[in-house]
């Protein structure tokens, strides 16, 4: 199985992430199929977020079907770039649509954590460049 992510150039797919391989495969014509439902459940403002989990429960209890927290992630992320869902942000709280307001402070929340990858991959880009000559001048 392999994760995928989406885009305009192709309908279903980008690219796999490198160690993600085995967690999921691109999304189903059956996923696709819970979008109207999953759509329906997300309300505006933070305070009335909903959770990954409380999403899968009302897809399973109303027969719509029964669907793994990760591949509802991945659906989600198919959702927000196809604009199924306008303005669907998250935090800790679960899934909401935010006010704009709440966008700013979602998109704010999303640059820091790309910051703090970018800081991780250098940090670790500098670590493996000092074990390689570490290891040259040890031979």
């Amino acid at each position: 199985m392999k994760l995928y992510y989406f885009c305009q150039s192709n309908e279903n797919l980008i690219t796999m992430i490198t160690n993600f391989e085995t967690i999921t495969e691109q999304v189903t014509e059956v996923e696709k199929a819970l979008i109207p439902y999953i759509v329906m459940m997300f309300k505006e403002g933070k305070k009335n977020a909903i959770t990954n989990e409380k999403i899968r429960e009302n897809l399973k209890n109303s027969g719509k079907g029964d669907i793994k927290d990760f591949r509802l992630r991945v659906l989600i992320h198919f959702m927000r770039y196809k604009g199924h869902a306008s303005r669907l942000c998250s935090s800790s709280r679960g899934y909401y649509i935010g006010t704009l307001s709440e966008c700013a402070e979602y998109i704010k929340s999303l640059e820091e954590r790309m910051d703090s990858i970018g800081q991780i991959k250098e940090a670790l880009r500098a670590q493996a460049e000092n074990t390689r000559v570490q290891l040259s001048m040890a031979i």
